[in-house]
């Protein structure tokens, strides 16, 4: 029996999971079908004044 990875794509500080080459990657990823992609949209903290 073949595992599923998962592979999570984490966006930087003022990114996006949905601009710039992180569709790309993804959709270059999936195209395995033993590769699941989780790329989550992440809050912008205001991690200057933290």
């Amino acid at each position: 029996m073949i595992t599923k990875k998962k592979i999570y794509i984490i966006h930087g500080y003022n990114a996006s999971a949905n601009r710039h080459w992180f569709p790309w990657l993804e959709q270059e990823l999936t195209s395995d079908k033993n590769i699941s992609v989780i790329c989550p949209l992440l809050q912008n903290q205001n991690w200057e004044n933290g």
